[in-house]
């Protein structure tokens, strides 16, 4: 076993004799195996396999939905390392192949089953952990949560899903929490705070077992420097900001990023989860892939230690997937690939700042014809932006007349670093056809009236916007339930 700190790895070569064995509808198949490969990611995705067998015999006749356990060692290959369902079985002959008569299995992890459950439940100000926890024990079927740790220091949060696979429903919360999780062979889950998990007896080593490094280099394809998020406002009004990092555009250039949440209801927590996005998406990763000698102790999410001098690497990564090869093709009986990144900070304190409010993964797309990058939205639920009300009143969250046929709303002062100099005007509301709109962005001494969905160009640019709105009844009450002025 290698021995080692977290800071200063001593690696000392282990003695072996790697073992497998590979059972299918309990039948030991081992001595059969052509080639096989099983994939054991950690959060983004679930696990599968694939086998081929020599069936010169016609000895397998395999239909689907037969379980496949794979058990790999140093001793006498009992030690369980993936289990799963065949999905789709055939027998292929090809009298020019070097095995002219194979037949070939492919399947997902056992846990696939997660993308078929539906979760629909809402939680609260609950802890991410006990969410999960309890969306285990409500949905599930012989599955523990012996190994969900709980987040420290506490993560609280709202969110609701509504026919979501429940594996998405996972996602959404290593998402809030900065988190990994997996399904071990026993159906356990693994939620753990990411980079947190050190594996202490296992290693890369080029001088020990390293058979091919590919990739583990500087990686840039990951890397957004430019990020606009897209919320909803309470009026179905579409809530945008944007934010850059100047000098990661600079060294690289500009890679953008589009967020649409629509439980993100103002500017305020856009601008969190923009610099939250960008704080992670900027950093430059180190990523690739490492084949070894079979192992048999990394984890999914785990911290491993790889030293190859030569390449001037020496350092811990974090293993995204674990990928086992076996078969009397491969010539170490089994060998293990580790797709692995380089371990990141920990941005995402920004994103604990905003308590996150998630409907499910797929967002639908916000509509902004002009690409406008900010907003300043006005759906009359937050005080701090009415200003002056003249014969206007606020009456369930819509502004409206107090008597009479005419009225004003000015809002308060919003406070933008740079100069505004083009708005785009969205209206929700009934019976406004004579009511009128004005921008100013010097505080609200000189005012343009703005027509409604037209992109206009400011005379007089600015950095302190004020919006008005003109109210006018002709016959039926006028209501306005809500404005955003979207600007560049």
């Amino acid at each position: 076993m290698p021995t080692m700190s977290s800071e200063a790895p001593i690696f000392i070569p282990r003695r072996f004799t790697p073992e497998r064995t590979i059972t299918i509808a309990g039948r030991d198949i081992t001595d059969d195996i052509i080639y096989g490969i099983c994939r054991i990611p950690v959060t983004e995705n679930l696990g599968d396999f694939e086998i081929t067998l020599e069936n010169s015999t016609a000895a397998y006749n395999y239909t689907g939905d037969e379980e496949i356990i794979i058990s790999l060692d140093y001793t006498n290959g009992t030690t369980q390392q993936f289990k799963g369902q065949i999905e789709k079985a055939n027998a292929i002959e090809d009298l020019n192949a070097q095995f002219p008569f194979v037949f070939k299995a492919t399947g997902r992890i056992q846990e696939g089953e997660l993308l078929d459950i539906l979760v629909t439940k809402s939680y609260t100000n609950t802890e991410v952990s006990a969410i999960l926890t309890n969306l285990i024990s409500t949905f599930l079927t012989g599955y523990t949560s012996t190994n969900v740790e709980v987040t420290s220091p506490a993560i609280n949060t709202n969110i609701t899903f509504v026919d979501k696979p429940f594996w998405y429903c996972v996602q959404d919360l290593c998402d809030i929490a900065d988190a990994d999780c997996y399904v071990d062979v026993d159906k356990d889950f693994r939620f753990f705070k990411k980079n947190s998990k050190q594996i202490t007896n296992e290693f890369v080593s080029s001088a020990q077992n390293l058979l091919i490094m590919e990739g583990l280099g500087d990686n840039i394809i990951d890397i957004k420097n430019r990020v606009r998020v897209y919320g909803e406002d309470l009026a179905g009004n579409p809530v945008i900001y944007q934010t850059d990092d100047t000098s990661s555009q600079n060294e690289f250039g500009v890679k953008s990023i589009t967020v649409t949440d629509t439980n993100i209801k103002n500017e305020t927590d856009a601008q969190k989860r923009a610099e939250g996005e960008i704080a992670i998406s900027k950093l430059k990763k180190l990523k690739g892939f490492v084949k070894t000698l079979g192992m048999i102790n990394a984890t999914p999410g785990g911290v491993i230690w790889i030293s190859v001098p030569e390449q001037s690497i020496h350092n811990k990564y974090k293993i995204t997937e674990i990928i086992h090869e076996f078969g009397f093709t491969i010539e170490s009986v089994w060998e293990t690939t580790l797709e692995v990144e380089t371990l990141s900070k920990d941005p995402n304190i920004l994103l604990r700042d905003l308590v996150k409010n998630i409907e499910g993964k797929d967002q639908p797309k916000i509509f902004n014809r002009e690409n406008m990058k900010f907003s300043y939205n006005l759906d009359f639920s937050d005080s701090s932006k009415h200003g002056t009300f003249t014969n206007t009143r606020i009456v369930n969250r819509s502004l409206r007349l107090t008597t009479g046929t005419s009225g004003t709303f000015l809002s308060t002062v919003k406070v933008h670093p740079t100069d505004i100099t083009q708005v785009y005007l969205l209206v929700q509301g009934q019976n406004l056809t004579s009511t009128t709109y004005e921008i100013s962005t010097d505080g609200g001494f000189v005012f343009q009236t703005i027509t409604p969905e037209t992109l206009t160009t400011l005379t007089n640019a600015g950095k302190l916007l004020v919006a008005r709105i003109n109210i006018t009844k002709v016959s039926d009450d006028p209501v306005v339930n809500g404005l955003a002025v979207l600007f560049s």
